[in-house]
Parts: C-alpha cells; sequence; structure tokens
C-alpha cells in the first residue's frame, strides 16, 4: 500500500479533471471555464512530475482490491449506467448496431458479476508503462486543451466541450493504472463515450454520423474487450491482468481471452479493418483530432497490448498474427496518405500507420523491437499533437487545411511553419525519438528479410508524404506576389513552443528514458539489450549520437542557403497565352480509388481475423 502522498497524487489524475470536467459543465461563460482549465492542467501536470518522481525512486506502486472493495462496487454500477446510456443513445441515433453492442455488453458484465469476483489481487498497479501514458496524457493532453481555450472561442456550447475534454484524460489516467481489467474496462468504455460527445460536438449531419460510426467501432471492440474478461474468468480464475498466466503456458482455448483483447485494441487504435472511425472523426475541431490521434484514444489500444507483452511473449501464432495486422496497417495506410491533399487526413492515415508500426513490433517479439515500440509510443504522441495544433492555426488563418493551399506558409505563419518543420522533423528525422525507434527496428528485422522490404517500403512512403508537405510550407511562391504575415496568437504559441521544447527535452533525454522507464518494463519479458549511456544510446549498428552529428550540419547548411538572395521566380512564357505555374503534387487519388484499396484491405483483414479466432478455436476442440 502506498504513502499518503502517493495515493493523493493518483486520486489527483483522475479525480482533479473529473472534477474540473463538472465545474466546465456548470459554467456558461468561457472566461469562468478558462481558469479551471488552466487549473486542472497545473494539477495534472505537477501530480504527474510528482509521481513520476516517487515511482522512479520507490519503484511500482500497488493497491490491492481488498482495500478498495467499495470503489469496485462503484464502478460496477457506473459501468451499467454508462452501458444504459450507450442504449439510450442507440436508440436516439436510431443505430440497431450501437444498441445490439451494448446489450452484449450488459449481458457480458452481469453474467461476471454474478460469477463473483475475487478480492485477491491488485486492483491498481502503477509502473513505468502506466507512468509513461500518463506523462502523454497529462502533459500532452493538458497543452491540447489550453490550446483548444483560444481555438474554440467562436464555437458552441464550451462547457460540455471542455467537460468532454477532461473526462477523456480522466478516463485515460484511469484505464493506465488499472489491473483489474473490469476497473480498465470501465474506463475503456467512457473513451468511447467522451470520444462521441466531441466528434459530434459541432451537430452538423456530417458530425453526428462520424459521431456514431466511431461508437459502433468502439462499442464493438467493447464487446471483444468484456467477453475477453470473462473468457479470463472461466480459464484463469481472476481478472487481474498480473495473474493472466505467461503466454508460453497457455494453448488451445486458453489463447482465446488473448485473442479477443487484441481484437479490441484494434479497434481502439483504428488498426485496419476497423480504422473508417478514426477518419470520419476528422470532422470534429482540431483540438479533439489532436487528442484523440496523440494523448488519449488511440493510444490505448497498443497500451494494452503493451501491458499484455508478458502473457502474449511466446504464444507463437497468436503474436505473430498481431504483428501482420499492425504491419499491413502500417504498409497500407502509409501508402494511402501518400495520396491525401487534406492535411487532417494525412494525419489520421499517419496516425494508423505509426500505431500499426507498434503493434508489428509487439509482434516481432524480442527485446529491440519492444523497445522501439515503446519509443515510438512516446515520441509519436510528442511530435502528431504538434503537427494537429499547427494544422488547426493554418486552418483558422488561411480557412483551409490542404496541403497544397498552405504554399509560401514560411513567410504568412513563420512560427506555424518553424512547428510544421519541427513536427515533421520529429517524425522522420534523427537524432528524434521516432527515427531512433525506427533505426532500432531495423536493427531487429536484420534477419528477416520480408519484413525488412515491408518496413522500408512504408518508411519511403512516410518520408514521400512528409516530404510533399514540407516542400509546399517551404516554397516561396511568386516574387510579385504581396505576403501578409499574420500574428500567431499566444496561446497559439503557447501550445506549439511548449509541445516542441518537449519534444527536444524528451530527444536530449533519451538515455535517462530508456534507463528509467523503458529498460526496467522491458526487463520483465526480455533482457534489455540496448547499452544506455546519460545521453546517448549505443546499439551494435553504431553510435546514435553521430546521426545527431550529421543532422546538426545539415540545419546549419539549410539555414547558410536559407540566407542566401534567391533569384526572382519568371512567369512561364506561352506565346502570348495565359498561363499559370502550378507548383502542387499530382499524384493524389480520387475518393473511388482510396476506397477500393481500403476495401480490399478490410477484406483481407477480417480474413485474417477471423482465420485466427478459428484457429484456436479449432486447436483447443482437437486437443
Amino acid at each position: 500500500m502506498a504513502d499518503t502522498l502517493t495515493t493523493l497524487l493518483v486520486v489527483l489524475l483522475v479525480v482533479a479533471p473529473l472534477i474540473g470536467g463538472l465545474g466546465s459543465l456548470a459554467i456558461f461563460k468561457l472566461s469562468a471555464i478558462r481558469k479551471i482549465v488552466i487549473s486542472t492542467a497545473v494539477v495534472l501536470i505537477t501530480s504527474v512530475l510528482g509521481l513520476s518522481y516517487l515511482v522512479l525512486s520507490n519503484g511500482a506502486i500497488d493497491y490491492n482490491a481488498s482495500d478498495l472493495s467499495s470503489i469496485s462496487i462503484i464502478i460496477t454500477l457506473l459501468d451499467l449506467v454508462l452501458i444504459f446510456a450507450f442504449i439510450c443513445l442507440a436508440y436516439k441515433q436510431k443505430s440497431i448496431l450501437a444498441a445490439l453492442f451494448a446489450f452484449l455488453q450488459l449481458s457480458a458484465l452481469v453474467f461476471i458479476e454474478i460469477g463473483g469476483v475475487g478480492e485477491h489481487g491488485m486492483v491498481i498497479h502503477i509502473d513505468q508503462l502506466s507512468l509513461m501514458m500518463a506523462f502523454i496524457t497529462s502533459v500532452i493532453g493538458s497543452i491540447i486543451c489550453v490550446y483548444g481555450l483560444r481555438y474554440m472561442e467562436h464555437y458552441e456550447k464550451h462547457g460540455r466541450f471542455f467537460a468532454a475534454m477532461l473526462l477523456f484524460l480522466a478516463a485515460m489516467n484511469g484505464a493506465v493504472f488499472s489491473n483489474s481489467l473490469l476497473w480498465l474496462f470501465f474506463f475503456w468504455e467512457l473513451t468511447t463515450l467522451c470520444s462521441y460527445l466531441l466528434i459530434g460536438h459541432t451537430e452538423t449531419e456530417q458530425a453526428k454520423r462520424s459521431a456514431i460510426t466511431a461508437a459502433e467501432y468502439t462499442l464493438g471492440g467493447g464487446v471483444a474487450l468484456i467477453f475477453g474478461i470473462g473468457l479470463s474468468m472461466f480459464y484463469f480464475d481472476t481478472v487481474f491482468i498480473d495473474q493472466i498466466p505467461l503466454g508460453s503456458s497457455l494453448a488451445g482455448l486458453e489463447l482465446l481471452p488473448l485473442a479477443l483483447m487484441a481484437v479490441a485494441a484494434f479497434t481502439k487504435s483504428a488498426q485496419l479493418p476497423f480504422q473508417k472511425w478514426l477518419l470520419g472523426a476528422m470532422v470534429a475541431p482540431t483540438p479533439v483530432s489532436a487528442l484523440l490521434h496523440s494523448a488519449t484514444m488511440v493510444n490505448l489500444g497498443v497500451y494494452l497490448l503493451l501491458r499484455l507483452i508478458p502473457n502474449l511473449h511466446g504464444t507463437g501464432f497468436l503474436i505473430t498474427t498481431i504483428g501482420m495486422v499492425g504491419l499491413i496497417s502500417f504498409l497500407v495506410t502509409a501508402v494511402l496518405a501518400m495520396t491525401q491533399s487534406n492535411a487532417k487526413r494525412v494525419l489520421a492515415y499517419s496516425t494508423i500507420s505509426n500505431l500499426g508500426l507498434i503493434i508489428a513490433c509487439i509482434g516481432l517479439d524480442t527485446s529491440l523491437a519492444l523497445t522501439a515500440a515503446m519509443l515510438l509510443l512516446l515520441f509519436h504522441a510528442i511530435s502528431k499533437a504538434l503537427l494537429f495544433m499547427s494544422v488547426g492555426v493554418v486552418k483558422e488563418e488561411t480557412g483551409s487545411e490542404d496541403i497544397d493551399a498552405m504554399e509560401g506558409l514560411r513567410a504568412k505563419l513563420p512560427l506555424i511553419a518553424a512547428a510544421i518543420l519541427i513536427g515533421i522533423s520529429m517524425m522522420v528525422l534523427p537524432p528524434f525519438g521516432m527515427f531512433a525507434s525506427k533505426w532500432l527496428l531495423s536493427e531487429a528485422v536484420t534477419s528477416l528479410p520480408i519484413l525488412a522490404l515491408f518496413l522500408v517500403l512504408g518508411f519511403g512512403a512516410t518520408l514521400v508524404y512528409y516530404a510533399k508537405w514540407l516542400g509546399q510550407v517551404f516554397t516561396r511562391g511568386k516574387e510579385t506576389e504581396v505576403i501578409e504575415k499574420h500574428h500567431t496568437d499566444r496561446v497559439y504559441a503557447f501550445a506549439l513552443i511548449a509541445t516542441a521544447v518537449i519534444g527536444f527535452m524528451a530527444t536530449a533525454g533519451i538515455g535517462p528514458i530508456l534507463d528509467g522507464l523503458i529498460n526496467p518494463y522491458v526487463s520483465n519479458v526480455f533482457d534489455p539489450t540496448l547499452s544506455v549511456r546519460s545521453l546517448d544510446l549505443v546499439s551494435s549498428l553504431g553510435v546514435f549520437p553521430i546521426m545527431m552529428v550529421i543532422m546538426l550540419a545539415i540545419i546549419i547548411v539549410a539555414l547558410v542557403v536559407r540566407s542566401t538572395k534567391l533569384p526572382p521566380v519568371m512567369d512561364v512564357y506561352a506565346c502570348g497565352e495565359s498561363s499559370e505555374v502550378r507548383t502542387g503534387t499530382f499524384y493524389y487519388w480520387s475518393e473511388e480509388r482510396v476506397a477500393h484499396l481500403s476495401q480490399a484491405s478490410n477484406i483481407g483483414m477480417y480474413a485474417l481475423l477471423f482465420g485466427l479466432l478459428s484457429v484456436i478455436v479449432v486447436l483447443g476442440v482437437v486437443a
């Protein structure tokens, strides 16, 4: 049992955003909501930093079920209320699918509770993985909420919006602290409710359709999760994650609970064939997109798989299939991202792709790949938040999210152009952590040439869609064009600069991050294979800091070239006819062509998942 200070910090990370959300809901003035949101952000950031110090100094924090039995009862009751809310929502939106999923969840939950849940276990377990997720949620999520205070000024129903945003943060922290699968299920479905409210906030017809689509997909994932919990009770007689047997000791139908939990993770992280809901969610205001893609929702699926690593390790075709889902999602959505002109859709496909890469790392089932997965999770959250917030400012200032409309942005909005440059650099270039994780992953697949080829194709596609974006942002445009320089609002400037600084600090401290957060968690399953020093990392392929020196040299050369005077852009001579120079790209796909590739990929992925579950059942019956 933890001491009083630790307990206070844990409680604050879940309760403070809940109280802040209720306060926002009760107040209609944005000025008062602003104070609540900023105060909540300060409490969250302070609490997660304090908790980080305690966990890193003293080790993991646990709370026994017997000590929190009354809270378990309250969570069960709230779970029932939440499911009834989904039933009412399904009735209101006339969604038979959402109603069916809600009834299935209700039936499974009642069956589990009637069967009885033991109190001999830890309901809360806070270790390095929990800490990293809480940091992403509490710090990056808080910055996004502060950013939203300015962005949402011209929208309506501010109280409801920020109540859902803060409740999202509370649900995420509750989920990553939960060792009880029933507690996790409650917070898991609470994020589903929050996403529905936020995606549909504008209440347009398109927003309503996207919101109910997101609810249907994620409620379906919730069905897979609660059925997996029920089977865990049946086969393992436990609902506590740490009491599920190790993967090497499982066979036959005993793999079914883990397989269902993996399917739930795929739906939450929008992996193929469940990506439709996340792409539709782009109709939401930009703060919602930033929150969904970086600090909350989609990270919860990969978190569950990372949490189950000890149980998935050694399961053979199960973990291999999980890796295949991630790898195919990574490659297909990276290709689709190249075909898009809308910046938010590029980022949406990029999110699915990078989460797929994390899941592919999990499927490799090696020490180096697991290390790469955790690095990817952390640095993807930071860079994706920065990029989404930058696109939101561009839309507000120019009225467009189209990449081709961002030509000359470096002159119009220099701070935003710099933020986009930093965000994209964090995604693909050294010395940032995303590059480091891909470097490590490349080393992990040196003995798997086919897999290495898939990764190279995906990495190449990623570089293409980000390079063409940067090309537009830093294209000068016509010399005769009158450029009006826009001043970036100070709230936006704070959010972007703070996020960029966090990215730089995380990059500079990649050694301590590995030593303090990642290697201790990896050591639960594997022997860490990285040699960690104070501020760098060394692997068998060479010294990574060399790449930092190379990148610094590139930046210096770029600055020198940038400072030189360029020749004027001349009009094209067209024999007296009028002409227009177009500097945009020409390889965008039509929606029909994108739909064809998506449908073909989805059919294959549905067949893969059906085959996985069928093989487990058949082998279990035969055995």
